[in-house]
């Protein structure tokens, strides 16, 4: 009698563990599903975060000027970060394509020609002497040094098409970024009062300090990544006017 009740549990024990089992299997396979789905958007909504809590600044002295109206002046600030987006990408993209329509064309034509290389270059240690030939080559008949050397370009095409394909992908994220930035800045208050209330909820009373000192170190962080990228689009464009 015993020994069929101790095999009914065990029986019971087994199939218990089995279900739980495959439960958790299930569980696991839905959560990865979603993270896959959800994946592509995470680096998204990180930069609206940051986008938003840098920009609330300047959202705020606008919304003064605006009669506070929380939607239009996000609204505008994020029609202005897409124009100052969009605008440059677009100036770029124009003038690669146009550098290397040209490039083919000067090829393809004989009219795109390379001067010799200087009789000093052959003399550098090492790279010297196998620099001079190649230069020497592509000088004297360029559309047949392309062709010789096909296989030695076909790596730099294969990765210029990523980095194009990087750039759109990362022009699209910003977008997206910057829109997820409006709602935010739209819904501020409600925002940072839940997001005092989450941090007090596991920091305790150092919740809402917590807060305002990472809303203050974003602010800072980014003021200072811009001021770097103005002095250096600055240099660079005074760079590129200076050789035409």
């Amino acid at each position: 009698m015993k020994d069929t009740i101790s095999e009914g549990t065990d029986r019971v024990l087994v199939r218990s563990a089995i279900e739980a089992a495959i439960r958790i299997g299930l569980i696991g396979a839905l959560a990865w599903l979603c993270f896959r789905i959800v994946g592509p958007f995470i680096a998204p909504a990180i930069w609206s975060i940051i986008f938003a809590v840098a920009l609330y600044p300047l959202h705020t002295w606008l919304k003064k000027r605006l009669g506070g109206r929380e939607g239009l002046t996000a609204t505008v600030i994020v029609l202005v970060g897409v124009v100052i987006l969009l605008v440059p990408v677009a100036l770029l993209s124009t003038s690669t394509i146009g550098s290397i329509e040209h490039i083919v064309v000067g090829i393809h034509e004989g009219t795109l020609t390379v001067p010799p290389p200087p009789e000093k270059i052959a003399t550098w240690p090492a790279i010297g002497e196998p620099l001079h030939a190649v230069w020497s080559q592509a000088s004297k008949n360029l559309p047949a040094f392309v062709a010789g050397k096909r296989k030695m370009f076909e790596p730099l095409v294969a990765w210029l098409l990523e980095q194009a394909k990087g750039m759109v992908y990362g022009t699209l994220a910003i977008l997206l970024s910057l829109v997820i930035a409006g709602f935010l800045m739209a819904k501020a208050q409600p925002t940072v009062a839940w997001a005092s209330k989450l941090a007090e909820r596991l920091a305790g009373d150092n919740g809402a300090s917590i807060v305002e000192t990472a809303g203050a170190t974003i602010r800072s962080v980014a003021q200072g990544v811009l001021g770097i990228a103005v002095v250096q689009s600055l240099l660079a464009g005074i760079g590129m006017l200076v050789v035409g």
